[in-house]
């Protein structure tokens, strides 16, 4: 199939045999048909990176802000995730050894996630429409995946102990 730049392209894009074009802009690297517009299905981490090693000319501001939106769920899925593995671990724990009963949320509640979310998307959304470029939004992106990464570790691994210790010391379930 052979490219013709003065065609308009759906959001669905386009492949050739070594380009993948969106809404007007050519990534030299062939990968997999990968379509950020379509936030009806998320992306994964890799297909995220994917997307942003390949940016090579500013999309639109909209390809921005749905590049985003599937930020945000990779973060959110995360929390979610470090839930179930704490809840997983807490029944494991309980089924091992008789204590009292121990209140442990149900892991299908959502989660909030944290309140700086709100302010994250209002500065990259600032960053977007003051025309920064693409290697500062991809820093942004990375930095705030790299931020939420950490947290989500340091809580999972805050919380285990909590619960711990909450376990060997029978007294302090209390608390």
């Amino acid at each position: 199939m052979k490219q013709n730049n003065n065609i308009a392209f759906s959001s669905e894009g386009s492949n050739s045999e070594d380009d993948v074009k969106y809404n007007g802009v050519i990534n030299k690297k062939k990968y997999n048909d990968i379509n950020y517009n379509d936030l009806s299905k998320q992306l994964t981490l890799e297909e995220l990176h994917t997307v942003l090693d390949n940016l090579e000319e500013r999309p639109s501001n909209e390809d921005f802000y749905g590049i985003w939106n599937h930020v945000l769920g990779i973060t959110k899925e995360g929390f979610e995730d470090k839930v179930k593995y704490l809840c997983l671990y807490i029944e494991d724990y309980s089924n091992k050894y008789e204590y009292q009963c121990y209140h442990v949320w149900d892991p299908l509640y959502p989660i909030c996630v944290n309140i700086k979310i709100p302010k994250c998307t209002q500065d990259f959304f600032g960053l977007v429409e003051d025309g920064a470029s693409i290697d500062k939004i991809k820093n942004y992106i990375y930095t705030f995946i790299k931020y939420y990464d950490t947290l989500k570790r340091d809580l999972y691994n805050e919380h285990k102990n909590i619960f711990t210790e909450r376990m060997k010391n029978p007294k302090r379930l209390e608390i």
